[in-house]
């Protein structure tokens, strides 16, 4: 009854055929039907996910799994004690291996086309959450067989001690953590793309004043999962062969992982009992989700947040390669601090979102762009000075630079959800949402390439500048980060000629810029090739014989 009163409702607003059930909030709230003498009603359907619902608890819950898994692979914290300390890997290696994980999430556009698409009993999503999963579960449980490698440096009276090597192989021994990782990263992309397109499902059907709620809710729930996990990374991996300080704790990086393993068999199950979805879903075959892609594809206002989201994103979080170098060596920064710091990250990122929804759903994005990157670039130049100048080198005072950075970035993220909200279509939400996701990814690869390209004429990429810090070292460190630096600044000019101003906009601008198929196969090409060179790129790095290519990042040969 609900539905055939709110199809007379919308048939009202504008005398045309009524749109798809989830477009009817946005025409009832501003259709003149009052006027009419026709009352509005206010329904469930359109309400947004809150923890107060019951029937909302699988998806949160699913978010606080999936915010504490994504966390161990596409995060550079959690990799940094067994990779950067434990193992020794150089700069620009381990700045390819964040990047190789995260290119793996850009795989969730084609999981996408299957969630969109190929209902598995009558469901889209839960059963992809659940197979998602199994994969996480597959690879944790092969990762608790291999032979765990020994550390690069020994350990001595509880700390360790550089000027003894007892594994140079350290390095090249992390490849099959990296494999087993990447099965792991494979999982996680396939139930996040599900319960992210769960999510719009719910965005789409909220009240317009109100739209973006759900994501806000769905994304603080996925915080409260990524500070959970840094907790524990702090606690359990503080040992002295991963920088830490606990002298008698035995806890290596693969019992961390091993934690996996309990939390995928949850996911499993809050998929099957938990996570509410309606059936009867229509099957689409290829050629037609592809059919209905391409016809996304050619609205300008799509092509044109595609390239923002590519190019300006990966302009924004621009770090240069001296970072790691920096807080491991100067710094100091031990895995409890650092964890604590992740922690106190994404509490200040769940506030954000808060304020953001009670405050600023309706707020200039560009002018909120412009005000947060402006002031992180600033703070960005000040902390690393005296860090790299040895006016002050604490690690709470270095941690100042990403507690800002986390805060303000909440309102960029969200934004960017907020548009493929806007832009997807009934029946393509996975693949809009996953297609924009999987861009927000690769702008992580194309950041670290650039960085390291950016980077590899000061040659700060080894430990061997930081242990003399002379002057002339620090010249060269804080000249790369500098250089970093301004790669941000101008993400702010790309970003307020790209970005739409707010939710009204984005219809605004899709009819006023109109299609282009010309236009929808050049963005195409662009997003290929930038992947196949992402792709290519990384894997040059992490082999052995080529990674030192001054091209590379590296030294030279």
């Amino acid at each position: 009854n609900l539905h055939i009163e709110l199809e007379k409702r919308a048939s009202v607003c504008d005398g045309d055929e009524p749109e798809k059930l989830h477009e009817y909030s946005r025409k009832l709230e501003s259709c003149p039907a009052k006027d009419q003498g026709i009352d509005f009603i206010e329904s469930d359907l359109f309400e947004h996910v809150t923890f107060k619902k019951p029937w909302n608890l699988g998806l949160i819950y699913e978010k606080v799994l999936g915010g504490y898994a994504s966390r161990i692979i596409f995060y550079r914290s959690p990799l940094y004690p067994f990779f950067g300390i434990y193992l020794n890997t150089p700069g620009h290696l381990y700045n390819a291996i964040n990047s190789i994980l995260s290119a793996v999430f850009a795989l969730k556009f084609f999981f996408a086309f299957l969630s969109d698409g190929f209902p598995i009993w009558g469901i889209r999503r839960k059963p992809y959450v659940a197979i998602g999963w199994l994969l996480v579960i597959l690879s944790t449980g092969i990762l608790m067989c291999v032979p765990y490698p020994d550390p690069y440096y020994a350990v001595t009276e509880c700390a360790i001690n550089t000027t003894i090597i007892v594994n140079p192989d350290a390095p090249q021994q992390g490849v099959l953590y990296i494999g087993l990782l990447t099965v792991f990263a494979l999982g996680i992309g396939i139930s996040d793309v599900a319960s992210d397109a769960l999510t719009v499902d719910y965005t789409k059907r909220e009240v317009y004043k109100k739209r973006g709620k759900s994501i806000i809710y769905t994304n603080i729930g996925q915080s409260i999962g990524g500070g959970l996990m840094f907790l524990v990374l702090g606690l359990a991996m503080n040992s002295p062969p991963y920088g830490g300080t606990f002298c008698n704790l035995k806890f290596s990086y693969q019992h961390f992982l091993m934690i996996m393993l309990g939390l995928g068999i949850l996911g499993v199950i809050n998929a099957h009992f938990l996570i509410y979805e309606e059936k009867n879903y229509k099957k689409y075959s290829i050629k037609q989700q592809l059919t209905n892609l391409w016809d996304v594809f050619q609205y300008k206002i799509f092509q044109r947040c595609s390239l923002m989201i590519l190019f300006g994103v990966a302009m924004a979080n621009l770090k240069s390669p001296a970072s790691v170098k920096v807080r491991k060596n100067w710094v100091h920064i031990t895995p409890l601090a650092s964890s604590l710091n992740s922690l106190a990250n994404f509490l200040l990122l769940s506030f954000g979102m808060y304020l953001l929804q009670k405050f600023l759903l309706h707020y200039s994005w560009r002018k909120l762009f412009f005000i947060s990157q402006t002031v992180i670039c600033c703070i960005s130049v000040v902390i690393e000075a005296i860090t790299v100048f040895d006016v002050v080198r604490n690690q709470f005072v270095y941690f100042t630079e990403e507690w800002v950075t986390f805060f303000l970035h909440a309102f960029f993220y969200m934004t960017l959800c907020q548009i493929a909200a806007e832009i997807s279509k009934f029946g393509n939400e996975a693949l809009v949402f996953g297609f924009f996701m999987v861009l927000w990814t690769m702008a992580g690869p194309v950041s670290i390439i650039t960085a390291n390209l950016l980077a590899a004429p000061f040659k700060i990429v080894d430990d061997f500048p930081y242990m003399r810090d002379s002057f002339e070292d620090r010249l060269r460190v804080f000249g790369s980060i500098a250089v970093a630096i301004l790669a941000q600044a101008l993400s702010i000019f790309i970003m307020w000629i790209l970005l739409p101003d707010q939710k009204k906009d984005v219809h605004i601008l899709q009819t006023k810029l109109g299609v282009s198929a010309k236009g929808a196969k050049i963005t195409l090409a662009t997003v290929i090739v930038t992947f196949v060179i992402c792709y290519t790129y990384n894997a040059l790095v992490v082999i052995p014989s080529t990674r030192c290519f001054f091209l590379l990042g590296g030294t030279g040969c």
